[in-house]
């Protein structure tokens, strides 16, 4: 699997995830940690950066970025759950 679609691969397994979390605190924070967390999934393929060809570092880490602002929106968007 490219690094391109293990990014995708994450993004679309958020983008299920979180439309299961049906206003549940607890799912919310759960859902949180699996992609944010210091071991989430997010922080897993940062981790990957060293492993990848210095030519494709620049693209893998913008993109990287990007899926990681994006979930960041989606909870920093969706504070509400957690007062539930």
């Amino acid at each position: 699997m490219s690094t391109q679609d293990t990014i995708e691969s994450v993004r679309d397994t958020f983008r299920t995830d979180s439309k299961q979390i049906e206003n549940d605190p607890k799912k919310f924070e759960s859902l949180k940690i699996k992609y944010l967390g210091r071991k989430g999934l997010v922080a897993d393929l940062f981790s990957n950066i060293p492993k990848v060809p210095t030519d494709l570092r620049p693209k893998y880490g913008k993109d990287l970025n990007e899926l990681k602002n994006e979930i960041s929106s989606f909870f920093n968007n969706n504070f509400f759950l957690k007062i539930f």
